[in-house]
């Protein structure tokens, strides 16, 4: 998941910084540096951003097993039938 998010915001920035360009006429080099810069620094945001929803998803559904685990464990046995 984080490297997804990485790759989307990173792509994003980068396709914002090159409109930029388009729309501000400024240099080519210039257009550039700034594209790749925007695309490195809101990669690791990304990378952040999703390893921290990882994490958060993780640890959810981990307590949710456990507490379903814990819920059918501490009830009472089951009760055997009498075979006649």
């Amino acid at each position: 998941m984080a490297r997804a998010y990485a790759a989307r915001l990173g792509c994003i920035a980068m396709v914002f910084g090159l409109l930029e360009h388009f729309v501000g006429n400024s240099q080519v080099g210039q257009t550039a540096m700034h594209a790749v810069i925007l695309l490195l620094v809101f990669s690791g945001l990304g990378y952040v951003i999703g390893s921290v929803a990882e994490e958060l998803i993780r640890q959810t559904v981990e307590a949710n097993f456990r507490r379903s685990v814990e819920k059918s464990t501490s009830g009472s046995p089951p009760q055997q039938k009498n075979p006649k």
